[in-house]
């Protein structure tokens, strides 16, 4: 199943993770990175507000997205991944969390991640 975000001239996959804890999100890209394709391209932003940025001039086929990271771009959780998923044209979100809250499961889910981690 081909990419949705990809152009045909660049075969290699993007992902972008989101989390303000920049230790932690270079673990997790460097797992990644050893995990996927080496031609996919993972790029990490501390925020929300950067991840909207970075979005509305580059394609990514996967976002992942601490919903804490989130806070700078709206005041809930689901309200941001909403704008998210608005600026992500067509990527698959997955929200990530460390806490157990069913409703931020199921206010990202509403918002349009398709998946909760």
């Amino acid at each position: 199943m081909a990419m949705q975000n990809r152009s045909d001239s660049d075969p290699s996959g993007r992902l972008l993770l989101i989390d303000r804890d920049g230790a932690q999100a270079q673990d997790v890209a460097h797992a990644l990175a050893q995990c996927l394709d080496r031609s996919a391209r993972i790029s990490v932003v501390s925020g929300g507000k950067a991840a909207a940025e970075l979005l509305r001039d580059t394609s990514f086929d996967i976002i992942l997205a601490d919903l804490a990271s989130l806070s700078d771009l709206a005041g809930h959780s689901d309200d941001a991944v909403l704008r998210l998923v608005r600026l992500a044209q067509g990527a698959l979100l997955v929200a990530l969390s460390d806490g157990t809250s069913v409703s931020a499961a199921v206010g990202a889910m509403r918002a349009g991640a398709h998946d909760y981690v």
